[in-house]
């Protein structure tokens, strides 16, 4: 098969500790890239600077407004200006900006042929705009966006949408890289540690959590349960007030952001993960990622939205309901118990069900196809 080079585009600050995941996730969907079709440059920014391949290749001046500047402008200009050769492009939806589309048509008077395929992680994205500056970026998002179907192929995206911005779509899911988790030990008694890792936003909704960890204890429940929160993020603030109010401030830690060894360490204690319980307050239609981590971890997770990866027959998820009533810890610990007696291995099948089926190698299979089948039409 014909060995390609292609350019990953991303304008994510990878220094900042919040974007550790998103940036764990662009390694592996580079590294798949690399393996089945050939070398593949980054662009990312750092702080003021812009990074191609991990190499600094330009500093925005400091000054007033310097950051937002250089994502606004100066970050696709830079990639612009260094007009890259490689066989395909490949971008990371940010919102649509004229800086972007300034940038795309100039890759298209450079390389007419030459495939671009921008990958919307989340969609729909909307509700996800909360402050005046967001609401205003998404304003100019939507009276742009609808001009990508000029300079683009294919939009990735991992909801079950077949045309987005006008453009069709390649339907996939979020992956994960197992062999970057240690596999977490089976429980070996009756407390549970639930445990939260997160970006802390809207869609997470952990507030549920907490209030049906609060029904629980003030329904008399004695099992040891407690909830841990790691990570940091806008309703940071909003949670620490619930649990407050609610009187459990002796079962629900939060202990800031967390990453390797640490990390590591602390879901090994742990009993069940808890994943995205709000995707249905944003309108997202997509994949969770966390999910896939806790399933690579071997630890059972707590899960409220539709994932074509965890269906009802997957017996290591407990599903809670689409809505924002309290998480019911009784039928949690019911669940768990159940899945001790019936499959004590279950942190081995979980991991095997990962390595089979979640892995970025089999989630970027039809992007691969179609950047392929696209490439080889163009020749």
């Amino acid at each position: 098969m014909t060995r390609r080079s292609g350019v990953y585009i991303a304008r994510l600050d990878i220094g900042e500790p919040h974007i550790m995941g998103v940036a764990r996730k662009i390694d592996a969907q580079v590294a798949a890239l690399t393996a089945a079709v050939g070398p593949v440059e980054t662009w990312f920014l750092r702080g003021l600077s812009v990074e191609r391949d991990g190499e600094t290749v330009y500093r925005q001046p400091a000054g007033p407004l310097a950051r937002q500047r250089l994502h606004a402008t100066g970050f696709y200009d830079v990639i612009g200006r260094a007009a890259p050769t490689a066989d395909y492009i490949y971008i990371r939806h940010q919102r649509c900006t004229p800086a972007l589309l300034a940038l795309l048509a100039r890759l298209q008077r450079q390389s007419p042929r030459r495939p671009v395929f921008v990958e919307v992680p989340t969609w729909p994205y909307a509700a996800e705009q909360v402050t005046p500056r967001e609401r205003l970026l998404g304003a100019v998002d939507r009276l742009t966006r609808n001009r990508l179907g000029r300079y683009v192929d294919r939009v990735v995206t991992f909801s079950e949408a077949e045309r987005l911005f006008g453009i069709p779509t390649i339907q996939t899911d979020n992956g994960v890289r197992p062999e970057d988790f240690p596999v977490a030990p089976a429980a070996t008694n009756d407390a549970i540690r639930l445990v939260g890792v997160a970006n802390l936003g809207l869609r997470h909704a952990y507030d549920r959590m907490i209030d049906g960890l609060a029904d629980y204890v003030a329904g008399g429940g004695v099992r040891d349960v407690a909830f841990d929160i790691i990570g940091s993020g806008s309703v940071e603030g909003f949670l620490r007030e619930r649990v407050a109010a609610r009187g459990i401030g002796e079962r629900v830690r939060f202990l800031g952001p967390m990453s390797g060894a640490a990390l590591d360490d602390h879901l090994a204690r742990c009993q069940i993960g808890v994943s995205s319980l709000g995707m249905h307050r944003i309108k997202a239609d997509t994949s969770d990622i966390k999910s896939r981590e806790y399933c690579a971890r071997g630890l059972p997770f707590v899960i409220a939205n539709s994932d074509r990866d965890f269906g009802p027959d997957f017996p290591y998820a407990f599903h809670a309901p689409v809505n924002d009533t309290p998480v019911d810890i009784s039928a949690v610990i019911a669940f768990f118990d159940d899945l001790r007696v019936s499959r004590p291995d279950y942190p081995e099948r979980m991991r095997g069900h990962a390595e089979a089926n979640l892995t970025w190698t089999a989630k970027m299979a039809p992007v691969i196809a179609a950047l392929n089948d696209l490439s080889a039409a163009r020749t």
